[in-house]
């Protein structure tokens, strides 16, 4: 309702196809940590991040920090992630956009299987990360921040990606897509489109699964368009 469509009636709510309990029990599927790497960083980020700065295959892992010195993931630009799991980060995510080769991707092994990245902070994706699953057109990478911020100068999750692999969810904040940006499927209490920005409903991910720490997959089903 509002001031374009006055009287008419409201939608009714719905549940968010992926809960905080599913968010939780991919966490403490995850054994491995990694903590801050600070030399490897640049000057920028040399202080609470994991930095990648080349070519790199993560299994299930977690970045870990403390409640009140979390440890983000900040990725270049030119590098590649290949996750062989599902990945958990306590503080920001950061995908430099300064080149032009960076890619986040599952890895090819996988099949049909998708991965879950999650972060406790804020999540800012470049203007030319590419995202994309293991190559099976099942395979999607589920991108996820549990941050509350529903402040659009500060989003809990600033996106910017025309992949049709990438899922996006921010179930307790707001989801801002950038300029031109194009948003395959995503989830979030709040949603912000910069100009020429816009969301396209993908048919086929009415179910998809993700990969679980003993190679089990969780299926994710009742994806709908609202």
């Amino acid at each position: 309702t509002g001031a374009l469509h006055p009287g008419a009636s409201e939608l009714d709510t719905e549940d968010f196809p992926i809960t905080d309990e599913d968010i939780e029990n991919w966490k403490s599927e995850i054994v491995d940590e990694v903590g801050a790497n600070s030399s490897e960083c640049p000057e920028s980020y040399d202080a609470g991040y994991y930095c990648i700065m080349s070519d790199t295959v993560l299994e299930t892992t977690k970045i870990v920090g403390t409640s009140s010195e979390p440890i983000g993931l900040y990725l270049d630009g030119d590098s590649q992630l290949i996750l062989g799991g599902n990945l958990w980060v306590t503080g920001d995510i950061i995908f430099d956009n300064n080149g032009v080769d960076g890619v986040v991707k599952a890895k090819e092994e996988l099949g049909g299987a998708s991965v879950a990245i999650i972060s406790d902070g804020k999540v800012d994706i470049g203007n030319n990360f590419g995202i994309e699953g293991s190559g099976d057109e099942r395979s999607y990478v589920l991108l996820i921040s549990t941050n509350d911020s529903l402040d659009v100068g500060s989003p809990a999750i600033y996106a910017s990606n025309n992949s049709d692999s990438i899922i996006f969810g921010a179930p307790h904040g707001v989801l801002k897509v950038k300029n031109n940006g194009e948003v395959n499927a995503a989830f979030s209490k709040e949603l912000y489109l910069e100009q020429n920005s816009k969301v396209i409903f993908n048919n086929s991910l009415s179910a998809f699964s993700v990969v679980s720490s003993d190679e089990n997959f969780i299926n994710v089903v009742d994806w709908q368009e609202l």
